[in-house]
């Protein structure tokens, strides 16, 4: 059975939410847990996109990631720069970092994704 991805949201404005994307039953789930506990559903038109980097990304060198020898790439589109670091030996994500370029030429930070506990395969 393919089709199918899990986030869970530890940290940040939407902690304690989890997101179930069935592509292969075309729904969405949202769930929310906490004093205001719920779970919303609904219809998952497009198809699952492949786990691949961006054809526009650009490999910029390597460098650790929470101690983890990582491929770092790069990709931009207009104001926005995106960080894709990729674990050099297992070729899974450790983390993602959006920012948006400023006039000056820095970058100011939007928000990471920080990927751990990824398991590959078939759902429990």
């Amino acid at each position: 059975d393919r089709g199918r991805a899990r986030a869970d949201i530890r940290e940040g404005y939407e902690a304690g939410r989890t997101y179930i994307r069935r592509y292969d039953e075309k729904k969405d789930y949202l769930i929310k847990t906490g004093e205001f506990a719920e779970c919303q559903r609904a219809y998952l038109g497009e198809a699952m996109p492949p786990p691949q980097l961006p054809p526009t990304a650009v490999f910029v060198g390597s460098e650790a990631v929470r101690g983890v020898e990582c491929e770092h790439w790069v990709d931009e589109m207009f104001e926005s720069r995106t960080h894709i670091y990729i674990d050099a030996a297992r070729h899974m994500p450790i983390m993602v970092v959006d920012t948006m370029l400023q006039a000056d030429g820095s970058e100011e930070k939007l928000m990471s994704y920080e990927y751990d506990d990824i398991v590959l395969g078939e759902p429990d």
